[in-house]
């Protein structure tokens, strides 16, 4: 069996702002080939080293002018990758709400991990993940 699964999660009220760290927790499983997803850790498991492709979107809300930058990750055993968003205050002007994405072939060993973690930085504990769950997943597949 190809090592493939998706993930998603819903509404979470108020998991960052003030730079905390959150793991995303990507606690429904709609597939998971091989049984190598956690969703109780939000962790995927390598069962082989290869290379993964690995992608995922989060839908955030709830920010205010001070709040000053989004980061989404995906953190592998190796290394982490990190998408960067620093004018969250143009942004309120507009919307107050908006989506991160990340995609990225990583280089992973047998039981090397993979999750997704979202920081938000300038203010307070505010910063929500939507409610529409397709807004939020996490999804990875052994490609090489």
């Amino acid at each position: 069996i190809q090592p493939s699964f998706l993930a998603n999660v819903g509404s979470v009220l108020n998991v960052t702002g003030d730079g905390t760290a959150y793991t995303v927790a990507f606690g429904t499983e709609i597939t998971d080939l091989g049984s190598n997803y956690n969703n109780a850790t939000y962790t995927f498991t390598a069962p082989t080293g290869g290379q993964y492709l690995f992608a995922t979107a989060v839908g955030v809300e709830g920010w205010g002018a001070a709040h000053t930058r989004v980061r989404l990750r995906i953190l592998t055993s190796n290394r982490s990758y990190v998408s960067d968003f620093s004018d969250l205050g143009l942004l309120t002007t507009v919307t107050n709400g908006f989506g991160k994405t990340l995609s990225v072939v990583a280089d992973m060993d047998g039981n090397d991990t993979a999750s997704v973690n979202l920081t938000c930085e300038g203010s307070t504990l505010t910063v929500d993940l939507e409610a529409n769950a397709q807004f939020n997943f996490f999804s990875g597949t052994l490609i090489n």
